[in-house]
């Protein structure tokens, strides 16, 4: 066994392990960020500080950044996996949906009516990203004339 071969299936096994671990780590960069910036916009628009309770402010920021936060898990998993990428894409996706379906199960009973929205909002922004990803993928395919 070489050394080349050793640092390249030390490589291949290293992105494979950091799959989840970056995964977790963009989403919740994303999930902050996007809040930020949404706060940000809708204090500009309006010109003064959204109110935290408001219906606008929570289908618009807890909204988007929800949504941004599952497309991100998606698309992180699909660029850090070295292999099957396609797969990886659909596999988180229904990962996560499992996941926010517990924590929405949770929220119902705790009446906790805009983690339901987020929560949902998160569910769809994953599960749009992972068709965008499959459907590029078939289109690719088709270009170059391979199977999948």
């Amino acid at each position: 066994m070489s050394g080349t071969y050793f640092i390249a299936r030390l490589k291949y096994c290293g992105r494979w392990a950091l799959v989840l671990p970056g995964v977790i780590l963009a989403a919740w960069l994303a999930y902050v960020i996007t809040k930020f910036v949404s706060y940000a916009s809708l204090r500009f628009a309006t010109g003064e500080l959204p109110d935290e309770a408001g219906i606008l402010y929570n289908i618009y920021v807890e909204g988007l950044s929800s949504g941004v936060m599952g497309a991100v898990v998606v698309y992180t998993g699909y660029s850090v996996a070295p292999g099957l990428k396609r797969q990886v894409a659909f596999i988180l996706a229904c990962l996560f949906i499992l996941f926010i379906g517990g924590t929405l199960t949770l929220d119902i009973f705790a009446r906790s009516y805009w983690s339901i929205w987020g929560g949902l909002c998160a569910g769809a922004g994953s599960a749009v990203a992972a068709h965008q990803v499959w459907f590029e993928q078939v289109q690719r395919a088709q270009r170059s004339g391979t199977e999948l």
